[in-house]
């Protein structure tokens, strides 16, 4: 089963997807096995190796479609969001990491519950 693309910053970060996106948006991108990463690979280069490996191990031979859009920056954030949200941070710690209102906090965690 494809697993969905706009899913990749629960496994590198928001910080880390946006740059995957700001690089690769619109583009299909070919993830290679971990073994096969080196100092020089593009998506070492580009997210360095933790995040490179992350990305290997889940998405390991696939090619996937990273989304160019707004929305799919929004989706990345909103996922990060929601993952913090599980992990225990507060609607007041999210809102001052990602620049926002509580209210939107709120608004964020009630779409998808």
């Amino acid at each position: 089963m494809k697993k969905p693309t706009t899913k990749f910053a629960e496994v590198i970060g928001i910080e880390k997807a946006r740059l995957l996106i700001a690089e690769y948006g619109g583009i299909r991108v070919f993830i290679p096995m971990s073994s096969h990463l080196n100092d020089s690979h593009h998506l070492v280069e580009l997210l360095g190796a933790e995040a490179a490996v992350k990305l290997c191990n889940v998405y390991c031979g696939e090619t996937i479609e990273v989304p160019r859009n707004a929305e799919a920056l929004i989706e990345v954030r909103n996922s990060e969001i929601r993952q913090k949200r599980a992990c225990g941070m507060t609607t007041r710690e999210l809102a001052l990491r990602f620049r926002m209102t509580e209210r939107n906090v709120f608004k964020i965690l009630a779409a998808h519950p």
